[in-house]
């Protein structure tokens, strides 16, 4: 089976973390001896699924955080039935994971910065933040394109 040109080794665009992420269950299944072909399959999406469900509720508690409970309840309503969700955010692939993993930063971005630190430490939320969108840049490079000029923000406040 040949390779896209994006995983050649001149070109190396991709890379495999989500791959490895994703790869996970097989080791498990096999090591138990029950790489059967129905759990092969199904594998990838429930550790998707995972994720899915992780990103929703980080989603839920961002807009209940800004619009109000009642808020949060209709936003996350039409963020779940929305057709660009069901289309592309269930299936394992690296924009899936990028977005997902967007929302978990942007949550924690979001939060307050502390009143006072002594020392130049960032907060921990910012540590969380700055480390989603590490990994976010690891499985797709261009994701921090949009995160350059709130982390730019975040800075000099």
């Amino acid at each position: 089976m040949d390779l896209p040109w994006e995983w050649y080794d001149g070109y190396r665009l991709r890379s495999t973390v989500y791959v490895w992420y994703l790869a996970l269950p097989l080791k498990v299944l096999r090591y138990f001896d029950m790489d059967y072909p129905i759990l092969i399959r199904n594998a990838a999406y429930t550790m998707q699924f995972a994720l899915v469900i992780i990103g929703d509720l980080y989603f839920f508690r961002l807009a209940r955080k800004h619009v109000g409970v009642i808020g949060g309840y209709y936003s996350f309503f039409f963020y779940v039935f929305s057709s660009t969700n069901s289309i592309s955010l269930y299936r394992t692939l690296g924009n899936s994971v990028e977005s997902i993993l967007s929302i978990i930063a942007l949550f924690y971005f979001t939060e307050p910065l502390p009143k006072k630190r002594n020392g130049i430490l960032p907060s921990l939320n910012t540590a969380k933040y700055i480390s989603l969108i590490s990994i976010s840049f690891m499985i797709r490079n261009t994701s921090p394109l949009g995160w350059l000029p709130l982390l730019f923000y975040r800075l000099i406040y």
